[in-house]
């Protein structure tokens, strides 16, 4: 067969993370301790792969780059403003969804209280960058990359906004804006837009924010303060333990068929999209008759219905943990949670 390449670059190719294929980059996986699972994603096995590789590991920045990079199918990205007459908050202005996701017109209550990396250029850095490079080259410019918090708005399920008009988070009302902690903290950055390493210039406030599909703690044993700042208690949490919170929806496998039954393609009668997780299907009627072809999500239909599998014992959130566990520091045992965000998002 006729290649576009020699074997010793084909070879050395299969040793890079960034360009092996196939089999060569499984073997990468393993080499480096980090077999993520096939089922998910080239481009978030290769990010995780490239974390591990290279960072320190089992320190809370590798870590950190790790799981951001395992999920990164299913993280949230946004185009956003970022304004320094008002520097904690970011505007929205469009919503790039994945693939099968609906557009989104503003925030909703499941993006309060995330991480959220945002990427922009600061002020500082701004004079120097050539802008024309905006349009062809926007990887040459020099972009500033933070992990931040949302902590608002709103609280136990409204907000505001514009400032006087409610809006009922349950009702999948959006948002336009969200307000970011102020703090530093050793899990993101304070959000100070008007001052310091991060400030904007009004005249470029463009940015791209990614809601992270994770956020995690470390629920070690210590006093519990009230506002004025007396012990009123004791958090009993668990020694050396790292908890990991993952939307539901990022710890379920790719869906999975069995087999294309007597022979027919199994898209012609499978729900469009198909319905999320591990599962199989009730394959019956395949003609599409008497009952209809399956519908998303409807429990109540005639079917035929999708049978899920347990992501809870031996499924893809034991499989993720036995992968990331060897990562920490010895001694610390990781904990992974099905989380999800906010009930009342659509």
């Amino acid at each position: 067969m006729i290649t576009d390449v020699s074997a010793v670059e084909q070879a050395f190719r299969d040793m890079l993370i960034t360009k092996a294929e196939d089999d060569y980059f499984t073997n990468l996986t393993k080499l480096h301790g980090l077999p993520v699972p096939s089922t998910y994603p080239d481009r978030s096995r290769r990010l995780a792969l490239k974390a591990a590789a290279y960072g320190a590991r089992g320190s809370l920045g590798c870590t950190h780059d790790i799981l951001e990079g395992v999920f990164d199918h299913v993280h949230e990205r946004f185009m956003v403003a970022l304004d320094p007459t008002d520097p904690l908050k970011v505007s929205f202005v469009s919503h790039i969804p994945n693939d099968g996701d609906a557009p989104l017109t503003g925030f909703l209550c499941r993006h309060v209280q995330r991480l959220v990396r945002i990427r922009f250029i600061a002020k500082k850095d701004l004079e120097s960058a050539d802008m024309d490079l905006l349009d062809y080259y926007p990887e040459d410019l020099p972009w500033t990359d933070k992990v931040f918090w949302t902590s608002g708005p709103g609280f136990n399920g409204y907000a505001e906004d514009p400032p006087g008009t409610p809006i009922d988070w349950t009702a999948g009302d959006p948002a336009l804006w969200l307000t970011l902690a102020p703090y530093d903290s050793g899990y993101f950055c304070g959000a100070h837009w008007d001052h310091g390493d991060i400030e904007v210039d009004p005249s470029y406030t463009q940015a791209h924010m990614t809601i992270l599909a994770i956020r995690y703690k470390e629920p070690s044993p210590g006093p519990i303060f009230d506002d004025d700042g007396y012990s009123i208690g004791t958090y009993p949490g668990d020694r050396c333990e790292f908890q990991v919170e993952a939307d539901a929806a990022a710890l379920l496998s790719p869906g999975v068929y069995l087999m294309d039954p007597g022979g027919v393609d199994r898209t012609t009668y499978a729900p469009t999209p198909p319905p999320p997780g591990g599962h199989l299907m009730d394959e019956f009627n395949l003609d599409g008759t008497v009952p209809a072809p399956p519908a998303e999500g409807d429990i109540l239909g005639a079917g035929p219905m999708p049978i899920y599998l347990d992501t809870t014992s031996g499924s893809a959130l034991q499989e993720l943990v036995s992968v990331l566990d060897p990562l920490l520091a010895a001694g610390v045992e990781l904990t992974m949670i099905q989380k999800v965000f906010c009930e009342a998002s659509p």
